[in-house]
């Protein structure tokens, strides 16, 4: 498993969520992110990356600090273990609703 990897689907798990409570703003805690995160993928691999890079809920932070600082997310307080009046913001949905709206030509054909 690589970093990005992990990255990719904390940034799936987190915008999903978000948009699936879209437009109330919602709670996010870093380690629910990352346990399911980590059942995708085979343990072997989840116990080799936490020792040699770090937990899954300190990459499902990081990756929500990404998502906040590049514009995807507002996020409205970050307390202990997660972050509180988090929603999206119009970049991130601009950019799931293309996603939508390929996944539904994509099915049309």
């Amino acid at each position: 498993m690589q970093n990005i990897e992990f990255f990719n689907l904390c940034v799936a798990e987190v915008l999903g969520e978000c948009y699936e409570q879209f437009p109330v703003k919602c709670d996010l805690r870093y380690e629910e992110i990352g346990k399911r995160v980590v059942s995708h993928f085979p343990s072997e691999d989840v116990e080799k990356f936490t020792v040699t890079v770090m937990s899954a809920s300190e990459v499902a932070a990081a990756t929500i600090g990404w998502l906040d600082n590049a514009g995807y997310l507002w996020v409205g307080n970050e307390f202990y273990g997660g972050c509180s009046s988090v929603t999206l913001t119009p970049k991130s949905l601009c950019l799931l609703y293309t996603s939508d709206a390929a996944d539904e030509e994509d099915s049309v054909d």
